[in-house]
C-alpha cells in the first residue's frame, strides 16, 4: 500500500483489482483510497470517500460498484452510505442511511443482490441488530435481532445462501460463538460449534471454489492474533489452518483473481504498530467447466492446490437429494491440479443443483454446478418450407434471464436477428426465418 492503515477495507472488483478505502492512518480516520492491481503489481491512489470512516464496511453489489456503510470518523459513529463507481474512479453519497450509527459491524451480500449489515458498536453499545439494503430500490429496512449482541463481529455469505455470522465481542468478553442468518426464515440461530479461539476485529473469507469460510487474525483478550481458522458450512465444523506470518487486528484482504490465492493486508500488530505488509494465502480448490449443464452433458471438474501426487475424492449430492451418485477420484499431478471428465447428469437430474466436494488428505473444497434440460425449439409453420417465411421460438426451460441463444440452419435461409436474449419473465425468444 502506498502507506500504512488500520480499520480499512479491501474489495475485489469485478476486473481483478482491489480497492482499499479508508481506515485509520496517523491517529485518525482516513478517507484515502487506493487499487491494487495483482497484475501489475501495483497500488494507485483513487477518490477520496466522501466522509473519512474506519470500521465501516464496503460490498460489492451486482452492478460493480461498492457500497461503504457506517463506520467511525474520529470518533463518531456514522449511519451515511456512499458508492464507488470503478469506471468514474468516484464515490458518490446515498439517499438512504443505517437505521443508526455504528462501526464495528460486519456486511454480506445475499443472493438476491441486497446487503445484511449485522451487529456494530453505536458509540456506547454493542449492538444486536441487523438492517437490509435493496440496492434496486435504494432502501434500508430492519432485519432480525442476533441471539447476543456484536461488535468486531465477522458476517459471510454461504454456497448455500445462509450468512455465518462469527467472533465479536459482546461488551465484556470476545466471543468464540456463532451464529446464521436464513433468508428463508429472515431469523438468525446459534452455530452448533464455535471458533477453537475467541476474537474480534478478525477477517472472514468465503474460499472462492473452495466453500470454506476462513476467519483469520483480529485480537483476543487484547492481544493481536496470527492464527486462522476454517469452517465448513457442509459438516458444521471448525478446523485450523497455516497462520499469518505476523499477527494482525483489523486488517483487510480478499480473493485474488488467480484460483487458489488471497491476499491479507494492513492491520496492528501485537504492538499496536500499523502494518503496511502483505501477506499470500493460499488454498486448494475445485471448479467445473460450466455453471450448467443439460442431461447427458459432460461435466469437466478442474482443481489446483492440492498435495502433488494425491488421490482427491469427488462426491457429488443433489439438493434436493433426490438421487444418488458413486464418487468420482482425481489424483494431484506434480503441481497439485486435478481433473476429470468422467461425470454427467441424467434425465433424473433435470432442475437438480449439486453440491460438488472435493476431499484430500489435508484439504476439502466445495462448490455448485446445476442441471437444467436444453432449450426446446418450436416453429410455425413445421416443417420450415423453401422459401416460406417462418418464425421459431426457444424456450428455456429452467427459466433463466439474459442467456443468449444464437441460430444456424443447414438450408440457404437467413434467421433475422441471428441470435437473441432471452427475456426475463418467459425465457423466451423468437426469430424468423425465410
Amino acid at each position: 500500500m502506498n502507506f500504512p492503515r488500520a480499520k480499512h477495507t479491501a474489495t475485489l472488483l469485478a476486473d481483478g483489482r482491489v480497492l482499499v478505502a479508508g481506515g485509520v492512518s496517523g491517529g485518525t480516520a482516513s478517507a484515502a483510497a487506493e487499487i491494487y492491481d495483482p497484475m501489475a503489481n501495483t497500488w494507485a491512489a483513487t477518490g477520496p470517500l466522501m466522509t473519512a470512516r474506519s470500521g465501516h464496511s464496503a460490498t460489492l453489489l451486482a452492478d460493480g460498484t461498492v457500497l461503504i456503510a457506517g463506520g467511525d470518523s474520529s470518533g463518531v459513529p456514522l449511519s451515511s452510505l456512499e458508492v464507488f463507481n470503478p469506471a468514474s474512479r468516484t464515490f458518490t453519497p446515498t439517499a438512504a442511511t443505517l437505521s443508526s450509527p455504528k462501526e464495528g459491524h460486519a456486511a454480506a451480500v445475499l443472493q438476491d443482490g441486497r446487503v445484511l449489515f449485522v451487529g456494530g458498536f453505536d458509540g456506547t453499545n454493542p449492538l444486536a441488530t441487523s438492517d437490509i439494503y435493496d440496492p434496486k430500490a435504494g432502501t434500508v429496512s430492519a432485519g432480525p435481532l442476533l441471539s447476543t449482541p456484536r461488535q468486531g463481529l465477522s458476517a459471510t455469505t454461504q454456497l448455500d445462501g445462509r450468512v455465518f455470522v462469527a467472533g465479536g465481542n459482546n461488551g465484556s468478553v470476545d466471543l468464540a460463538s456463532a451464529e446464521v442468518f436464513d433468508p428463508a426464515t429472515t431469523a438468525f440461530t446459534v452455530a452448533t460449534s464455535g471458533l477453537a479461539t475467541a476474537r474480534k476485529g478478525h477477517q472472514a473469507f468465503l474460499l472462492p471454489h473452495n466453500g470454506n469460510v476462513l476467519i483469520v487474525g483480529g485480537t483476543s483478550g487484547g492481544a493481536a492474533l496470527a492464527s486462522a481458522e476454517l469452517y465448513a458450512p457442509w459438516t458444521g465444523n471448525f478446523s485450523t489452518t497455516g497462520s499469518m506470518v505476523s499477527a494482525r487486528a483489523s486488517a483487510t484482504g480478499n480473493s485474488l483473481a488467480q484460483d487458489g490465492l488471497l491476499v491479507v493486508a494492513g492491520g496492528k500488530d501485537t504492538s499496536g504498530n500499523t502494518l503496511q505488509s502483505s501477506e499470500l494465502y493460499g488454498f486448494a480448490w475445485v471448479k467445473t467447466d460450466k455453471a450448467d449443464y443439460a442431461p447427458g452433458t459432460t461435466v469437466t471438474i478442474t482443481g489446483g492446490g492440492w498435495q502433488p501426487n494425491e488421490t482427491v475424492t469427488l462426491h457429488f449430492q443433489e439438493q434436493p437429494a433426490l438421487d444418488t451418485h458413486p464418487d468420482l477420484i482425481a489424483v494431484a499431478d506434480a503441481s497439485g491440479n486435478i481433473s476429470n471428465s468422467q461425470f454427467s447428469p441424467d434425465e433424473h437430474d433435470a432442475y437438480i443443483l449439486f453440491y460438488l466436494t472435493a476431499t484430500g488428505a489435508g484439504s476439502q473444497a466445495q462448490m455448485t454446478f446445476t442441471d437444467s434440460p436444453a432449450p426446446v425449439v418450436s416453429c410455425s409453420p413445421n416443417p420450415v418450407a423453401t422459401n416460406t417465411a417462418s418464425t421459431c421460438t426457444a424456450t428455456e426451460n429452467k427459466n433463466q434471464a439474459n442467456d443468449n441463444m444464437s441460430w444456424s440452419s443447414s438450408g440457404s435461409g437467413t434467421f433475422n436477428p441471428t441470435s437473441c436474449k432471452l427475456d426475463s419473465t418467459a425465457g423466451q425468444c423468437s426469430v424468423s426465418y425465410t
